[in-house]
């Protein structure tokens, strides 16, 4: 599905030996004939700068467990302000 007028980025990782992974970003480009036209534009990654997967879900690990609403499968986080998630 191609939204119209969205950039979108992909980072795709390889193996680390041969292929050092790649950064694909698909833009719409609007010229004085064009508008709109879609462009893929691909960077690869090298041994000094691999490209990894880029992540889908947030890392909570910081936050707590605030409270469980009853009768639900939910439960709320919270951290306090100022609190970094850390490094792993």
């Amino acid at each position: 599905m191609c939204v119209e007028g969205v950039m979108k980025t992909y980072q795709i990782g390889g193996n680390g030996v041969d292929d050092f992974g790649h950064t694909y970003k698909v833009a719409p480009m609007t010229t004085e004939k064009f508008l709109n036209v879609i462009h893929c534009f691909v960077v690869d990654g090298a041994a000094s700068y691999p490209v990894k997967p880029q992540t889908v879900l947030p890392d909570i690990s910081a936050f707590n467990v605030s409270r469980l609403p009853p009768n639900s499968v939910c439960f709320i986080l919270s951290i306090e302000l100022g609190q970094k998630p850390a490094k792993g």
